[in-house]
């Protein structure tokens, strides 16, 4: 791959990916032009999935905004979830296991207040939108984890693979998703 080593290193911006700030699903391509979701679900076929849980820190003295619209990339991320990218611009620790960042109470949540990890871990999938000709990544947050191992247990026990069902997606509540065969 002489063009993914001739990248190598450098930041290209955001790939195209699905905002889910304020509970509404945006489509954002890689020039960040913005469509909004018309309905308050999504339907979408999974075509990928990343095989670990990703983390991701952002610099706490930047207010965040869910979904990936932060103008303020990530101080620090890992996509194997064992350390930090070579590409992180401030790496917290070459351990994530090990990271102060990672350990629960490190920071506190805006929606519940109590204590939890500042290194948010996240499922990145890529999935296609119906209809449009283009391949989104999806971060599934934390409080929506849960949920998405349930669904995708679901699926697999009528064997039934993430590429062959159309995903609905919608939110129980502020930033948690739920997941249903559409």
């Amino acid at each position: 791959d002489l063009v993914g080593a001739a990248l190598g290193g450098i930041s290209s911006g955001s790939p195209p990916h699905i905002s889910i700030a304020d509970n509404r699903f945006t489509l954002v391509d890689d020039a960040g032009n913005k469509k909004v979701n018309q309905t308050l679900h999504l339907d979408v076929c999974v075509i990928d999935a990343n095989a670990s849980v990703s983390r991701i820190y952002f610099d706490p003295r930047v207010p965040f905004v869910p979904g990936g619209d932060n103008n303020n990339p990530p101080l620090c991320w890992s996509d194997n979830g064992i350390g930090a990218s070579s590409m992180a611009s401030q790496p917290q620790n070459t351990s994530c296991q090990l990271c102060p960042q990672a350990a629960w109470n490190s920071a506190v949540s805006k929606q519940t207040g109590k204590g939890i990890p500042a290194c948010s871990s996240v499922k990145k999938i890529a999935v296609v939108v119906p209809g449009i000709e283009m391949a989104f990544l999806l971060r599934i947050p934390p409080a929506s984890l849960k949920a998405w191992g349930k669904y995708c247990q679901t699926l697999a026990g009528h064997g039934v693979d993430l590429p062959d069902a159309i995903t609905r997606i919608e939110f129980e509540s502020q930033g948690v998703m739920k997941f249903q065969p559409g």
